[in-house]
């Protein structure tokens, strides 16, 4: 008998990871990018050490790379999610699959792409690239407060594709 986390992990890459190819992404499961014009746009998957659930995690990032406090510099096509200061998780709570049929939530988790492509083309992500661009540091790059930019509440999530 295969453990959750295989067949989960198996759903994943027979459902969701073909999506992921056809919008441009490469990488190795669980982390992919995508180089565009003027950034790199960034999707991880990443498991809970708690439990049967996992979470999708979305960045942006320079074509050319960031530097981490450590001087180390990570070039583009190599970033991964935590690498990256401004990033998001997709929706409000993890995708849990410890009662629910694998398959069934690689298909919630592919109804949510057209909310992830929204958030990769918001053009509000370009004065953030620039401030990447500018400090080129990964771990201190100031990104604005919703106390600055005028927002009440947090930054809110990307939707999940859920149908609630």
């Amino acid at each position: 008998m295969r453990s959750k986390r295989k067949l989960m992990d198996l759903a994943l890459k027979s459902q969701f990871v073909p999506v992921l190819r056809k919008r441009g992404f490469k990488g190795r499961y669980p982390h992919f990018t995508r180089i565009t014009e003027g950034k790199v746009d960034i999707l991880g998957i990443q498991f809970s050490q708690w439990g049967d659930q996992f979470y999708l995690e979305i960045g942006i990032g320079p074509r050319e790379g960031v530097n981490l406090s450590s001087g180390k510099l990570i070039e583009g096509d190599k970033l991964k999610h935590y690498h990256i200061v401004e990033r998001r998780r997709v929706g409000d709570l993890s995708y849990d699959y410890s009662n629910i049929d694998p398959v069934d939530v690689a298909n919630k988790v592919i109804r949510c792409i057209e909310s992830i492509e929204e958030w990769f083309a918001d053009s509000n992500r370009e004065s953030i690239l620039t401030t990447l661009r500018a400090n080129r540091v990964a771990g201190e790059v100031f990104l604005p407060s919703p106390q600055t930019t005028g927002q009440t509440g947090p930054y809110p999530a990307v939707p999940d594709g859920s149908d609630e």
